[in-house]
């Protein structure tokens, strides 16, 4: 799903984050890391969160763009998870009123 993901124009210009992620339906859980996810794509930032939002797993650029070092398996736990998640949900106010209005127009 995630390389599919990669594939799709309409994601181009985002980083590709994938959410509610359970251990027990993917397929081979000890192969999310962050050296797999390089191998996907080592342009764009990639965040594969848990269910719970406590864990993210995320390729080499994705975690220095949070501001980690891109080392070890990639997968941020707890506190380094909740603060990664408040970095890539930081806004401007010019984006989130495009993305109210332009959510406003679909609802109308």
């Amino acid at each position: 799903m995630v390389a599919q993901a990669l594939k799709n124009p309409k994601y181009d210009q985002f980083e590709l984050v994938g959410v509610n992620m359970r251990n027990g339906v993917w397929p081979d859980g000890e192969a999310m890391c962050r050296m797999n996810l390089d191998k996907l794509s080592s342009k764009r930032p990639i965040y594969l969160f848990w269910n719970g939002y406590h864990s993210i797993c995320s390729n080499s650029i994705g975690l220095e763009r949070v501001g980690h070092k891109a080392e070890g398996d990639g997968i941020l736990v707890e506190q380094e998870a909740f603060e990664a998640t408040r970095k890539l949900s930081a806004v401007t106010d010019d984006v989130l009123d495009g993305w109210i209005i332009q959510e406003a127009k679909t609802a109308s």
